[in-house]
């Protein structure tokens, strides 16, 4: 006899009754956010054929209306600033355009896309390959491209995938060597927009302006596109980095799958309590166990170390199917996870924030935080790693040490009433700007 699959409520109640009996008195808040459907919308009609046709190959016949919204700003070459939910095909959004800049039979443009960190430019090197938009080539330029692999890159690409870091040192400074690109540069996209806050996002802000400058020399004037799951006021902090008026696509029209949000006080789990790593581990072992896929994020590297080791000693069965990820790692380890991680392979990751950005790591069930991340954008940047295909998912908090944390324990209701912090950043900064 054939048993039912489970509802939703189903799903998210058994996460709940384990919880329960796992943390007893320290499971001290639950909260049900409800799903939302979608907003349709038609892909533009005067899309170049190849492009058009790759799409609905791709199954790829309606888009969302973020989406239609983003790319006809887009195409009217506005600059432009994506902030929607995680998971809510922000990438589709420069792709198109992009797309369509490459197969221009007239001036065939080019594109260039900043990435915060190694991961996610692969994973957005994958993207592109899947679109496989016929004489599109894109590539990786960063610290671990091959001499050879750069020289090709300048020649032959017309999509390259990097970080500031590199735009600094590698291409800005041997401009001269990049003419052919830089003369075609339509686009710049700008991935992550909530990691440019502080001196970071200061110094961005200068390198986007000494980019525009040197493109002037080229004769070229790009089209800027910045992504962002979750900040506040995106359209003042994109205009700020890159010293053009933002046009700001903030009305997610995608839709979100209901998700079960948990509060954990660690110094209530058991008789005497126990510590955050302990009590992290233990619940990633008991969803990875039950065939859940989940996702841990650890503050700092120790933190991420420790949590993945006690889950191996308390469980051994569980020894290959949980794994840390973290900076610091050989670039050929790094690719090793990240393949297991995209496959499905593994079945639970113990993590830094260097997967709290948009990285498509597959279907998973559910996300833990081992502390509160420190900012309620970042905080839903990370819990929306999981659900992203529309299934149900648990995110838990898992109180640390902080005052910050213990606050949201006694009042849960601000957890998720405050709005997404804005990031701040400050270009007349002497300090930063004589440098540049």
């Amino acid at each position: 006899m054939s048993t039912a699959p489970l509802l939703p409520t189903d799903v998210l109640d058994a996460h709940r009754l384990h919880l329960g009996r796992l943390l007893g008195d320290g499971l001290v808040h639950t909260t049900r956010i409800e799903a939302s459907a979608g907003v349709a919308a038609d892909l533009p009609d005067d899309l170049p054929p190849v492009v058009t046709r790759r799409l609905e190959e791709l199954g790829i016949e309606r888009i969302w209306s973020h989406q239609a919204e983003a790319i006809a700003a887009l195409r009217a070459r506005r600059s432009t600033v994506i902030a929607t939910g995680t998971a809510s095909g922000k990438s589709l959004c420069y792709q198109v355009p992009i797309a369509e800049a490459v197969v221009d039979p007239i001036r065939p443009g080019t594109a260039l896309a900043l990435f915060p960190t190694k991961a996610l430019a692969q994973d957005q090197l994958r993207s592109f390959g899947d679109l496989a938009v016929p004489g599109l080539t894109a590539v990786t330029y960063d610290g671990d491209t091959p001499p050879d692999r750069r020289s090709w890159a300048r020649n032959n690409a017309n999509v390259v995938l990097t970080n500031p870091e590199m735009l600094h040192c590698g291409i800005l400074p041997q401009h001269a060597r990049w003419a052919t690109f830089l003369m075609r540069l339509k686009v710049v996209v700008v991935d992550e927009l909530h990691v440019l806050r502080g001196i970071f996002g200061t110094n961005v802000a200068h390198l986007l302006r000494r980019l525009r400058r040197v493109c002037e020399i080229y004769g070229s004037d790009p089209t800027f596109v910045f992504t962002s799951a979750t900040i506040g006021q995106p359209a003042r902090l994109a205009g700020e980095l890159c010293g053009l008026d933002v046009h700001a696509v903030t009305v997610d029209g995608s839709p979100r799958g209901e998700r079960l949000f948990a509060l954990v006080d660690p110094a209530m789990v058991g008789d005497d309590g126990s510590s955050p790593n302990r009590v992290t581990a233990e619940i990633l072992a008991d969803l990875v166990g039950r065939d859940h896929r989940a996702l841990a994020f650890c503050r700092s590297r120790v933190g991420t170390e420790l949590v993945a080791a006690d889950v191996a000693r308390r469980h051994p069965r569980l020894r290959r199917r949980v794994k840390p990820y973290r900076g610091g790692y050989l670039a050929a380890e790094r690719r090793e996870l990240e393949a297991q991680l995209f496959s499905g392979s593994l079945g639970g990751v113990v993590a830094t924030s260097a997967l709290e950005l948009g990285i498509d790591v597959g279907s998973l069930d559910a996300v833990l935080l081992n502390g509160f991340p420190g900012t309620i954008a970042s905080m839903w940047q990370q819990v929306g790693r999981a659900g992203r295909q529309g299934q149900p998912s648990l995110a838990v908090v898992v109180a640390g040490e902080d005052q910050l944390d213990h606050h949201f324990l006694r009042h849960p209701d601000e957890l998720f009433e405050r709005r997404p912090e804005p990031a701040v950043i400050n270009p007349a900064n002497p300090y930063v700007l004589d440098p540049h």
